[in-house]
């Protein structure tokens, strides 16, 4: 269904050595104090801005007990996240009259410092009208207050009337250039996932977060969105940054639309371009897709191979084959017999993430 395109390089990072275990490819939600306090470690070694600031802010999120909210209370595969959203909003709303901080608000207050522009821009438009009306209202987030206009220069909407495909995805770098954008700190770079509201003719800072590179590993920090939570996450490279963010879902409109983009401070990185079916197979099961880039599809669900697995069930006369979607690159034929339907036990199946059955004979 997608594409990825590593588009350019960014600027040599300063890689930041830590003697802290962080366990890769897993995430926090920093409810436990001792995960909070190794994160602490490492956002006051690169001189993050306003971090006392921050621990409020997460400990008021992560405050009062949501049984059913989904919140991380240990390192978790990140792919195996399920939060709550609705239960998530009702916990904020019923201990707060106010706003809650979102991604943006989150990522200019530990940067706000560092931050720096030739010129500003003093009205926002329509898709920051929340955040705006947080930093204005409630007195938690007023020390955004004072540096408001450069938070509008650097996340507000962008007119991309007229252009086209090529030009829309350069519009958030010549911003930079515009407004004499820079972030002032070699240890840290923003992350920007920048979408395009195509009824609007418009791109936006959809989401927001900052990379620290650590020796070996990167470190994303984020706010998931309004009332939802604060997530740091251990990945080995940019490479699954992409990953991890292109499989958000909230990240794409009806698919007229172009990207998103993801862009690290003001360089773009990666492009999402969409993946188009090659080849519908109706199986006697499934109808799946042969995608172009030798991918399949099913259900909405991307398998990197499609495997025909041949060989004789128990007390049979004749060999079966089964033709399963899978991630996995083997499975073996008792495997795929036991999880066609065969078995009674549940753990002799597939969930729709690793493989689905699309044809038997």
């Amino acid at each position: 269904m997608i594409v990825f395109l590593t588009l350019t390089g960014c600027r040599k990072e300063e890689k930041i050595k830590v003697d802290i275990d962080l366990p890769m490819s897993k995430a926090n939600n920093l409810v436990n104090h001792d995960d909070y306090n190794s994160i602490e470690k490492i956002l006051k070694s690169v001189n993050l801005d306003n971090i006392d600031i921050f621990k409020s802010w997460v400990s008021d999120f992560n405050s009062g007990e949501c049984r059913d909210c989904g919140l991380l209370t240990e390192w978790t595969d990140y792919k195996k996240i399920e939060y709550k959203e609705s239960s998530l909003a009702n916990h904020w709303e019923e201990a707060h009259t106010e706003s809650d901080a979102d991604c943006r608000m989150t990522s200019f207050l530990l940067i706000s410092n560092h931050l720096k522009t030739s010129n500003t821009i003093k009205n926002n438009g329509s898709y920051l009208m929340f955040d705006i009306d947080a930093i204005d209202n409630v007195e938690k987030y007023s020390i955004l207050k004072e540096s408001k206009e450069r938070f509008i220069t650097l996340f507000n909407e962008i007119d991309v009337n007229g252009l086209n495909k090529d030009e829309i995805k350069d519009v958030y770098s010549k911003k930079w250039k515009e407004y004499g954008i820079t972030l002032n700190n070699d240890k840290v770079s923003l992350i920007n996932v920048v979408m395009h509201d195509n009824y609007d003719n418009i791109v936006f800072v959809g989401h927001s977060g900052l990379l620290i590179e650590l020796d070996d590993k990167i470190l994303f920090i984020e706010k998931i969105a309004f009332e939802q939570p604060y997530q740091v996450t251990v990945l080995k490279d940019r490479n699954e940054l992409k990953e991890m963010l292109f499989a958000r879902k909230s990240y794409f409109g009806d698919g007229t639309e172009e990207g998103p983009f993801i862009y690290e401070n003001d360089k773009l990185i990666y492009q999402y371009n969409k993946n188009i079916v090659k080849n519908t197979i109706k199986g006697n099961i499934k109808t799946y897709d042969e995608m172009t880039d030798e991918t399949w599809m099913c259900d909405g669900y991307i398998y990197k191979y499609r495997l025909e697995i041949t060989g004789r069930m128990p007390n049979a006369a004749v060999d079966s084959t089964f033709i399963y979607l899978s991630n996995s690159e083997n499975i073996s034929f008792e495997k795929a017999y036991m999880a066609s339907g065969i078995s009674s036990n549940s753990n002799d199946y597939f969930s729709l993430e690793e493989a689905v059955l699309v044809e038997m004979m």
